[in-house]
């Protein structure tokens, strides 16, 4: 007898984390490191292309 998944929306953060950990196993997804200001504020690179596309499709965003 299978278990059935619970919808998202019906997980604890526990139960959250854990199925959030086994995709990252499967994916191999690693993520970025940010740099950050004293306010703990994103510091984004416009060098980069993940980033830049924060800095031309949003205008609400600003530029440190």
């Amino acid at each position: 007898m299978s278990k059935q998944k619970k919808a998202l929306e019906d997980m604890s953060i526990e139960e959250l984390t854990a199925e959030l950990s086994k995709v990252h196993k499967q994916t191999k997804f690693k993520a970025e490191k940010v740099k950050t200001d004293e306010n703990g504020t994103i510091l984004l690179d416009p060098t980069k292309k993940d980033d830049r596309e924060w800095y031309e499709n949003d205008e609400d965003y600003d530029l440190v």
